[in-house]
């Protein structure tokens, strides 16, 4: 399940924008947000909760100081939220072929911690931003092992 329908909709024109962005402006002021608007447009719905996190912790590593980190943050966590209900919610874990309830009991704790990472720095350190509040309610959700029923990038 992917959420942003309304991106979907409008994908095509912001994708060739953005894209357009990158290859004609390298390096110009807008490259963080072209590129974290067609990450999150087209490269987050995996069957390896794991890989779209390491792709927006990539873009956080690389843009510590844009001005779009909090929607990445606010990303970030969603994800990690993802992953921790697809596990709660009858994920599993293999190793050696046999399902691991210990391996999917970490990876749950895990994402769990993480997530709460993500929104924790999102509303604490950007505050005055949009995604602040969102944060703040999806954190207080994440704590108490409970999701907002939408899912921002996994498919199962």
């Amino acid at each position: 399940a992917f959420s942003y329908h309304g991106d979907r909709v409008q994908f095509s024109y912001n994708a060739t924008h953005f894209r357009k962005v990158l290859d004609e402006f390298p390096g110009s002021p807008y490259e963080d947000e072209a590129r974290l608007m067609l990450l999150r447009g087209e490269a987050l719905v995996a069957d390896d909760p794991d890989s779209p996190i390491r792709k927006v912790d990539e873009w956080l590593d690389f843009y510590p100081k844009s001005n779009f980190r909090p929607k990445g943050l606010l990303l970030l966590g969603r994800l990690h939220a993802d992953a921790f209900v697809a596990l709660k919610s009858g994920g599993f874990v293999v190793i050696n072929g046999k399902v691991d309830q210990q391996g999917a009991s970490e990876e749950r704790s895990k994402h769990q911690f993480k997530g709460l990472a993500a929104f924790q720095e999102g509303f604490e350190k950007y505050s005055a931003s949009p995604e602040a509040s969102p944060a703040r309610r999806e954190s207080d959700l994440l704590k108490a092992g409970k999701d907002d029923g939408v899912f921002y990038g996994i498919s199962y």
